[in-house]
């Protein structure tokens, strides 16, 4: 089989990917460039994922499209896992590696052939998800607490159901900061259609109160209380800005 760069689409996939981060408020690409090109090109299972997954991928014609979904599902659903463990920024360090060590290398289209292609991707698939799953949970709480409150004489449960939303791409997140700031770390990333509850607002920010994947809804704030306090429920906190919620978040008062 010739050989041949796949670099075209999937550095413009990076390009894209790249582009996302810089959209989000105070988000910005991944500068690799600072670090030692031992380690920005050194193995790493989540490298090994997005390889496969594209090697894959380039069987064109020959890959199974629910076979394919379902490994790229699987990924997503791994990086999301991760990214609720506060590991994000690693995650984008790690993609921006990739597609700068795809910039320099070439490699076979559909090496192996699909059966041993997508039989490798399930494999780093998985390395990844032990991975993942073997990492610490740096989710932290935000820097500047997000309050709760809410009129027990009025009887409005502290928080109200907003969703997130007016990114401008399928693939587009929002950074969850530690406080109402752009400067503020990133604490995790929700995505358009992501369910929250707004329950305070600065200026051009939202403290909101919101599920890690899998949990479901019940965070504990859809009730009202004597006296505003610190969110400390199952849920985790923080600050997002104002331009991409939406729902009933308007009935939060500034």
């Amino acid at each position: 089989m010739a050989r041949f760069r796949i670099t075209i689409c999937l550095a413009l996939f990076g390009a894209a990917a790249v582009q996302t981060l810089a959209a989000q408020p105070g988000g910005s690409a991944p500068a690799g460039e600072n670090r030692p090109a031992a380690e920005r090109f050194a193995s790493h299972p989540y490298k090994s994922a997005l390889g496969a997954l594209a090697n894959y991928r380039s069987c064109g014609v020959r890959v199974r499209a629910a076979r394919y979904n379902a490994l790229a599902t699987a990924l997503r659903s791994i990086e999301s896992l991760a990214e609720a463990k506060g590991l994000a920024p690693t995650l984008s360090r790690l993609r921006q590696d990739y597609y700068d060590l795809l910039a320099v290398s070439t490699m076979a289209a559909c090496g192996g052939g699909p059966a041993a292609a997508s039989a490798r991707a399930r494999r780093a698939i998985a390395d990844f998800r032990a991975w993942a799953a073997g990492q610490p949970d740096f989710a932290q709480a935000p820097r500047v607490p997000v309050p709760i409150s809410g009129g027990e004489s009025d009887g409005y449960p502290a928080c109200s159901t907003a969703t997130i939303m007016n990114l401008d791409r399928a693939d587009a997140f929002l950074a969850v900061r530690a406080g109402p700031s752009a400067r503020e770390r990133e604490l995790a990333r929700l995505r358009n259609g992501d369910a929250v509850f707004a329950c305070v607002r600065r200026g051009n920010w939202f403290g909101i109160v919101f599920a890690p994947p899998g949990r479901g809804t019940g965070c504990d704030v859809d009730r009202a209380r004597r006296a505003a306090r610190a969110y400390a429920g199952p849920c985790r906190s923080g600050w997002v800005h104002y331009n991409y919620i939406g729902g009933y978040a308007d009935w939060v008062s500034p």
